[in-house]
């Protein structure tokens, strides 16, 4: 074989390969228009040591119901035509089978940057549930808000519940 094409393999999946640096991230969840939500989030990213290119990331989402309760998730980083470049993030709140939350985060977590809850409800259906913007990216987060990101999922729960076939 050529030595020069063995180089330059040899290049080609050394960059392709490189370890992406790991980082830890704190951000608060707010509305669309900047109103503080209670819960708030930390990101673990690069937590594959770079084997996936750094594309999968862990989360900690704290005071999920405003009472000091934590979830936690993981999730891929990648593009798609809907939520553009940013990873899905799985949430173990609700740990319903029947009903299943991913928060959608920019894959750059700036200040202002959307984020958005999907919601699916037993295999049936699955929709944008809420969004808003990060705030206080890497900054100590202190959330003022009264009510939690997962307040309008507790109306569309009561609503499923109600709409199911009586047995009989």
């Amino acid at each position: 074989m050529n030595i020069y094409l063995m180089l330059t393999t040899a290049a080609l999946f050394g960059a392709h390969v490189t370890v992406a640096e790991a980082g830890v991230h704190s951000f608060g969840l707010a509305t669309s228009a900047g109103g503080d939500y209670c819960d708030y989030g930390t990101a673990y990213t690069g937590v594959d040591g770079g084997a996936y290119g750094g594309n999968v990331w862990a989360w900690q989402h704290t005071n999920v119901d405003c009472t000091g309760t934590d979830s936690y998730g993981q999730g891929l980083a990648g593009k798609n035509p809907i939520t553009g470049k940013s990873v899905d993030m799985s949430d173990s709140f609700l740990g319903n089978s029947s009903f299943t939350l991913n928060y959608v985060l920019p894959s750059k977590l700036k200040n202002g940057k959307p984020w958005s809850l999907w919601c699916q409800i037993s295999g049936t259906t699955s929709f944008k549930c809420n969004g808003g913007i990060l705030i206080d990216v890497d900054a100590p987060h202190h959330p003022k808000g009264k009510i939690s990101t997962l307040s309008v999922v507790a109306e569309f729960i009561r609503a499923h519940k109600q709409a199911r076939p009586s047995p009989h």
